[in-house]
């Protein structure tokens, strides 16, 4: 996931078209937006699995 996370991050930073502070946080919203649904299934995934084997 963490690879996934960072190439996504790459792909949505070499889009930044100008240094302007309102682009960098347009591509981190973009990027928020892409991986936040992956990100919460992997948690609750993990969450579940710790509950099954008891940890």
């Amino acid at each position: 996931m963490a690879i996934q996370d960072a190439l996504a991050l790459a792909n949505w930073i070499n889009v930044i078209t100008t240094p302007q502070v309102k682009d960098v946080e347009k591509a981190f919203r973009a990027y928020k937006e892409e991986r936040h649904a992956a990100a919460q299934v992997a948690h609750t995934l993990s969450k579940s699995m710790c509950r099954f084997y008891g940890k």
